[in-house]
């Protein structure tokens, strides 16, 4: 006879945060064992389905945003729950749920867009990114509303425990909101693109570099651009793969593949000898993991999580924001010493073995056992 679960722990969710609501949504029930079972709720949905709390919505992002903002199509979902109005509708859905759920013993929240503390039982974040973050600054303009920013702090200090995918989200817990390091947590974050094997019959051990990432200009595609041309007097038959983004490049040396599903991209993945992903600003960065997962050498920036998941001179190589001549210099060093190569990517395998699913879900289930427990 199966076990029956005593206990709830309501997960709630803005929508699909990528693909980590999913995988937490398969791993966590596990991690946390037969006496917890996990309800899900994804509170945009509810909210923009009823007409009436979708009405409020627009109307609360026209006078947050300014009608010309709020109403241009680019963006307009993100503008719609990026306001002190719907932060506080999903909080007060989320209480409404949770009252109807008789053996409630915690809230779990991903991201930090709404809060959801119930009274009288223990609320857990896990983020990937505050907004006060000194790394969102490269980015920002048009400053940030004081109220969400005031919003956001509340919630984080409404949290028994919050978890971070990285620890320099941790440190900004810390030094930006005021929070103790003890009510924090980083557990990581699992990679998605699973192992497969190389798209090439013939795989060349030396040139192959690739770029994985939608947003191009954020993730640092043109300075990796510049920097892969100066490259080519060296190496004139290295080549360079550019996955997720479509730049419009025309050039022999260059293949832009542009979108593809996510089980597709092991496969370019397999069949690079480099991964390159020279971020202006990343909070995580998962393409890197998973590159290293295959055993690939890594040359990223010296920002957000890729300190966490690239280890520079020994997985890999960290280069400043923006330089594209050190940039080059670390592509160069790979290009020219597959040995090196290999021995980096080896260690990288091994480093990142930490950032799996299973793995972060058992973290994270050892820390909301341990809130339930405390309170």
């Amino acid at each position: 006879m199966a076990n029956v679960a005593k206990y709830t722990v309501l997960f709630a969710q803005l929508d699909r945060f990528s693909y980590t609501n999913d995988a937490i949504s398969s791993h966590l029930p596990a991690a946390l064992g037969d006496d917890y079972k996990i309800e899900e709720v994804r509170v945009y949905r509810k909210i923009v389905d009823n007409p009436l709390y979708l009405s409020l919505c627009l109307v609360a992002m026209i006078l947050h945003h300014g009608p010309k903002a709020a109403l241009r199509r680019q963006g307009m979902n993100q503008r719609l729950f990026k306001t002190p109005f719907f932060f506080g509708i999903a909080g007060w859905y989320i209480r409404r749920y949770a009252s109807k759920i008789p053996d409630l013993v915690a809230v779990f929240q991903t991201q930090c867009l709404f809060n959801s503390k119930v009274p009288d039982k223990p609320f857990i974040i896990y983020t990937d990114n505050t907004i006060l973050n000194p790394i969102n600054g490269h980015v920002r303009s048009g400053g940030i509303s004081s109220r969400i920013v005031q919003l956001e702090r509340q919630a984080y200090h409404d949290a028994a425990l919050v978890m971070t995918a990285s620890s320099h989200v941790a440190d900004s817990l810390v030094k930006d909101y005021g929070l103790p390091r003890a009510q924090t947590q980083t557990v990581l974050i699992g990679a998605n693109a699973k192992p497969t094997q190389s798209l090439s019959s013939v795989h060349n051990p030396v040139q192959r570099i690739l770029f994985v990432g939608i947003d191009w200009e954020r993730k640092g595609g043109p300075e990796l651009i510049e920097a892969f041309l100066t490259l080519l007097e060296r190496f004139p038959k290295a080549h360079l793969t550019i996955v997720g983004a479509s730049p419009q490049l025309d050039h022999p040396n260059i293949t832009v593949v542009g979108k593809v599903a996510i089980d597709k991209v092991g496969q370019f993945i397999a069949d690079s000898t480099i991964f390159c992903m020279p971020s202006r600003l990343e909070p995580m960065g998962i393409a890197p993991i998973e590159a290293a997962q295959h055993g690939l050498p890594v040359v990223a920036t010296r920002t957000g999580g890729l300190t966490d998941s690239v280890i520079d001179g020994e997985t890999g190589f960290l280069v400043p924001v923006g330089d594209v001549g050190e940039l080059a210099k670390a592509l160069d060093k790979l290009l020219s010493d597959p040995v090196l190569g290999s021995r980096m990517g080896a260690a990288g395998r091994a480093h990142v073995a930490r950032f799996t699913w299973p793995a972060v879900c058992a973290e994270m289930a050892e820390g909301i056992k341990k809130v339930i427990a405390l309170e």
